[in-house]
């Protein structure tokens, strides 16, 4: 039972000591602004569409 597990952490910024490379690939680090900002491009885009 090896299913991979995904943890968003919502908060203001990155530290400035977080590591941005090197990353395991199952990683994925983002702001909240960067979380925000691509569901309103994504929400946007599903408006213009329908």
């Amino acid at each position: 039972m090896n299913k991979p597990i995904k943890v968003i952490v919502m908060g203001g910024r990155r530290s400035q000591d977080f590591p941005q490379q090197n990353l395991d690939p199952d990683v994925e680090a983002r702001a909240f602004l960067d979380v925000v900002a691509s569901t309103r491009r994504a929400i946007d885009w599903q408006l213009e569409v329908q």
